[in-house]
């Protein structure tokens, strides 16, 4: 059942002073839509910022963010993820609400894309999942605005990153996994000549509920959607641990948290991550 809270085109043009991109005055078809158009537009778009952080040009990257950021393409693509295509597009957040249908799809779309602002970030819905050894795993579950605004700032903020990240690092990254990781180890520790060879297996414990936030938000510098990276107040500094709290750092994906946060190893070979979240296998082999 399609519960989402449904703003009048006058209210919202009323409260809206940014300007975006996409017809107005309009209603969306959103059965109606071309998705490999759509999508070829945000690819494009994040090839340029991919581009132009590759080769330093760090104004250029923050006009290309600004420009996807107002991008209706962006907007369609990241509800549409959220809707369709995640696990969890029925599981509410706190307020109850899902998006099912296509008509709440396209007011989604709508209240997403016209207001003045994203606002604070609402707070998550704890549950708890259970693990090995009896221990459970707390899941903090957004409401599904926040949801949506979390995959607009990672599809502006992921390409950037990706120009930057280690060449051997493979959890939580587009276009790899844990075949490449594999790969990398193999080619790596073959052979004759391969020197210090070893391999590390540690296991990062609450790596994500512990992570400095305050040296996440300073590693954005100018991000331009820095604001809705920040998400919540100071108090809520260790809210990802406490039930019924907010984040504090809502937006950034998990590839972005762990370059970051987690300092290299002096003399590391690559990092595979595996798991869900938490467990680093550094190699060190081949020549010095």
């Amino acid at each position: 059942m399609d519960t989402v809270t449904v703003i009048s085109a006058a209210d919202t043009a009323a409260n809206s002073t940014d300007l975006v991109n996409g017809p107005e005055g309009t209603a969306l078809d959103w059965d109606a839509l071309d998705w490999q158009a759509q999508e070829e537009s945000v690819r494009r778009l994040r090839q340029r910022i991919f581009t132009a952080s590759q080769a330093g040009d760090l104004k250029r990257v923050r006009n290309l963010q600004k420009l996807i950021l107002r991008s209706r393409a962006n907007t369609l693509v990241s509800v549409r993820w959220v809707t369709e295509i995640n696990a969890g597009r029925k599981t509410a957040g706190i307020d109850g609400q899902v998006v099912l249908t296509a008509s709440g799809k396209a007011e989604l779309v709508h209240r997403v894309q016209h207001r003045s602002s994203p606002g604070t970030a609402r707070p998550v819905k704890r549950v708890y999942i259970p693990k090995s050894g009896g221990k459970r795993r707390p899941l903090g579950i957004p409401v599904i605005l926040d949801r949506v605004e979390q995959a607009r700032v990672s599809q502006v903020l992921e390409p950037e990153w990706e120009a930057r990240f280690e060449t051997k690092s493979y959890g939580f990254r587009p276009g790899r996994s844990c075949q490449d990781a594999i790969a990398a180890i193999y080619w790596t520790a073959k052979g004759s000549k391969a020197r210090r060879r070893w391999v590390l297996n540690a296991d990062l414990a609450a790596a994500f509920d512990r992570i400095d936030h305050d040296h996440l938000l300073q590693q954005l510098g100018t991000f331009p959607a820095r604001g809705q990276v920040w998400g919540r107040s100071t108090p809520n500094l260790h809210a990802v641990s406490r039930p019924h709290c907010g984040w504090r750092v809502r937006c950034l994906p998990r590839p972005v948290v762990r370059c970051f946060g987690v300092r290299r190893p002096p003399g590391y070979g690559g990092v595979a991550e595996r798991g869900r979240a938490r467990a680093i296998l550094a190699v060190a082999a081949g020549p010095a």
